[in-house]
């Protein structure tokens, strides 16, 4: 190859060379935070930690499948404080007003409902004990209230959330571990010890009022009196006569279709909205916590006195629901529960 030949093959490698290397700053200068789920990952962290302590914020998530941080307000004066990008990605903006437990809870006293026949009364006496049902502790002297029985574990347990067992409805202080647990709850009539079920056991532990905690769940457990029956994994179908059961664990995806028998709104199915989301939930009496890594499921999925209520998908347990706002009920992962509480719900 003569000299001119090579010169003009060296020229050309060169210029190809300032191409491709010139490509790489331009690509990053584009997206300083990085791409893909974990650049994205980082940049809601982040707003986490600066937003978690403002007035009016209400809760944090990412969605991996539009690209974008989901945030939660409780007005219109909130959203204003929260930016459009962050990090290089769209910051979308719901106004929810705020999550708060779902305890049903009033000063009325009213009638013992009484067992059906043929079929049963999700507030009143049901036996032998199944998930999807009237529960409460025996306590309080102002307040009565109600929450849902989620579901018998495999040790032969309660579960449900701390707020409907392990919480005082006058001031929302713990209880201590042994107060009578009873069902149906308070305030569908299970008012004397006559209805006693069994006795609170273990809490999973709630820290109030710190942003950017480690709050993973609303759970708790009873134990059952020898004399109350129980079936274990069993919970009360849409007829209220019939029982579908649930057994093992499971994980969800955005868009899963989820399902949870509860005392007020019975069998009720919808689909996963959001699961990777960090919310302050409120309890009233000054006392507010903030979850990380819980499951949004749209609504209607669940009103007051359904807390407690345990989530399955096909059969094999997602979660326990505690709170909700907006358009939005609030989950707990299973995983957690099982952890925080020491306990089975079937192989």
């Amino acid at each position: 190859m003569d000299k001119g030949k090579v010169l003009i093959v060296s020229l050309c490698l060169i210029a190809v060379g300032f191409l491709f290397f010139g490509l790489v700053p331009a690509s990053a200068d584009a997206n300083p935070s990085g791409q893909g789920k974990s650049g994205l990952k980082e940049a809601r962290e982040d707003l986490e930690q600066k937003l978690a302590a403002v007035p009016g914020f209400a809760g944090i998530a990412h969605s991996d499948e539009q690209g974008q941080i989901v945030v939660f307000v409780e007005d219109e004066p909130a959203k204003g404080k929260v930016p459009d990008s962050h990090l290089g990605f769209p910051v979308r903006k719901e106004v929810t007003g705020p999550f708060r437990a779902l305890g049903v809870q009033v000063m009325d006293r009213p009638a013992i409902s009484p067992l059906y026949q043929g079929a049963y009364d999700r507030k009143g006496v049901v036996r032998p004990l199944v998930g999807g049902i009237s529960l409460s502790a025996l306590a309080g002297k102002r307040y009565i209230y109600a929450g849902t029985l989620g579901v018998v574990t495999a040790g032969n347990e309660i579960l449900t959330n701390a707020h409907v067992i392990a919480m005082n409805p006058d001031n929302n202080g713990w209880l201590k571990v042994g107060t009578p647990v009873i069902q149906p709850g308070s305030l569908d009539g299970g008012l004397t010890a006559a209805n006693r079920a069994g006795a609170l056991k273990k809490i999973y532990p709630i820290t109030w009022n710190k942003p950017v905690s480690t709050n993973k769940a609303d759970a708790a457990i009873a134990s059952i009196d020898a004399a109350v029956g129980s079936v274990i994994g069993a919970q009360l179908a849409a007829d209220n006569t019939n029982l579908y059961p649930i057994s093992g664990t499971d994980t969800v995806s955005v868009g899963d279709v989820v399902r949870k028998s509860g005392r007020t709104t019975g069998v009720t199915t919808n689909t996963v909205a959001l699961n990777n989301v960090s919310t302050w939930v409120d309890y009233g009496s000054g006392k507010k916590a903030y979850f990380t890594d819980q499951v949004f499921v749209w609504q209607p999925f669940i009103l007051g006195g359904d807390s407690g209520g345990v989530v399955d998908k096909g059969g094999k347990v997602v979660g326990i629901d505690f709170a909700s706002g907006g358009n939005y009920a609030v989950v707990s992962k299973i995983s957690y529960v099982i952890s925080g509480l020491g306990i089975s719900v079937g192989p």
